[in-house]
Formats: structure tokens, C-alpha cells, sequence
């Protein structure tokens, strides 16, 4: 019998073969519930998941598309649209963009990524783990490839919600891949003794070019 979980009010399950619900998992979602809390849009969350950021989003009344490139993720995330009488989210089995058809170039308020992150070296470790958790050789192969196409799927005011390490010069990789890009980091988690961040990436004419992130508060000032 499966365990049934809530978060604010959201029920959900997990799933063998993809990966849980965890602290990073929260982090990230917690920025994401301050975005989608100011206004509606369209969301894009890739490595969905078990779904918990569709779940969300959805329930406050944005539109989600759910990317994950295993299918067992998205069976879950089906029973657990199910679970709370959700309908209307479309579901895409992608390898990050890869499957994205081209109609949807420009097209999202706001894309969500939690990569997988960790350095592989070839330690032996479970396929639910090692799906979401390695990242490739040095760790960051999977979100460099992401943001090699994310920004051509956003819309004009669109933003980039991504989780990573402190250490990632993702300014850097911004530069080159984006140039028109701004890079704000609006918050960090030690996890395990490493300084996870979280990444707000936006078109310096959007909003993101004023201070949209309290840092004091870690709340925004403004709709996204």
C-alpha cells in the first residue's frame, strides 16, 4: 500500500524508481512557491519527478507542462495528479529538451530544474539515485546541457529558477550561452556540508533587472 504524503495541502506519493521528495527538493520548491504566488503564467518543470512542483503550480492556478525523461516519473506524477482530482497538465517524456517540440520556443513564464548535480565516480548506487543525482564526471554536464536551450523557451519576462552548488560559476556560463541574461542568487542551503544555491535567471530588460528577491526577507518584491 502506498504511504500518502501532504505538503500545504497537496497530497502526493512516491515511487520506486524515482527519486523522493527530499531536502533539496523542498528548497527549491519553497523559491518556487514566492514566484508563483504573484501572479499566473506558465511553468515549466523539468526533472518533474514525482511532481510535487506540477502539483503546485497547478493548484495555483498556473499552466504546467511536466518534463521528465523517465517514465516511470511521470506514471507517478499521473497517479499523483489523480490523487488530488488535478486535470489539464500536460505530461512530456524528454531528455531535458530534446523532445520539446519547437511550438513551445518562447513560451514559459518560468522554467524549474532541480539537475542532478553530484560528481559521478563510479561508485555502485541505486538506478533511482543515480538518475537523479548524478550529474555526469565533474558534476554539472546535465545543467550545462539544460542551459544550452532553456532560455530559448522562455517568454520575453521569463525566468530560470535552477538549483546547483555555491561553487558553480553559473554568471560565467550565463555570459557565454546568454549574454543578455542576469543571474541573481537568492538563496543557499548547506546540505551535507556543501553550499547549495538557488540560480534566478532572467533578460536584463525583464524584471529581474530591478532587486525582485529580498534577501533579508527571502520574499519577492514583485510579480515575476
Amino acid at each position: 500500500m502506498k504511504v500518502v504524503h501532504e505538503y500545504q495541502g497537496i497530497r502526493y506519493v512516491e515511487c520506486p524508481d524515482v527519486y523522493p521528495v527530499s531536502e533539496d527538493s523542498i528548497f527549491l520548491l519553497r523559491s518556487v512557491e514566492d514566484m508563483i504566488s504573484k501572479t499566473r503564467g506558465r511553468l515549466m518543470d523539468m526533472g518533474c519527478g514525482v511532481g510535487l512542483i506540477t502539483l503546485i503550480a497547478a493548484s495555483r492556478g498556473w499552466e504546467v507542462i511536466a518534463v521528465d525523461r523517465e517514465p516511470s516519473a511521470l506514471q507517478c506524477l499521473n497517479y499523483n495528479l489523480r490523487l488530488n482530482g488535478m486535470v489539464g497538465v500536460r505530461k512530456m517524456i524528454s531528455d531535458l529538451f530534446c523532445g520539446v517540440p519547437g511550438g513551445y520556443l518562447g513560451y514559459f513564464d518560468l522554467i524549474t530544474f532541480n539537475p542532478p548535480y553530484v560528481e559521478a565516480h563510479g561508485e555502485p548506487v541505486s538506478p533511482r539515485d543515480d538518475l537523479a543525482l548524478s550529474g555526469g564526471s565533474k558534476g554539472t554536464e546535465t545543467t550545462l546541457r539544460f542551459l544550452r536551450d532553456a532560455f530559448r523557451f522562455l517568454s520575453d519576462d521569463g525566468k530560470l529558477l535552477l538549483l546547483g552548488y555555491g561553487s558553480w560559476p553559473v554568471e560565467d556560463w550565463m555570459s557565454e550561452r546568454a549574454p543578455s541574461f542576469t543571474v541573481r542568487r537568492i538563496d543557499t542551503l548547506d546540505l551535507d556540508g556543501e553550499e547549495i544555491t538557488i540560480f534566478l535567471m532572467g533578460n536584463r530588460n525583464s524584471a529581474i533587472g530591478e532587486s525582485l528577491y529580498c534577501s533579508d526577507d527571502n520574499s519577492m518584491k514583485g510579480g515575476i
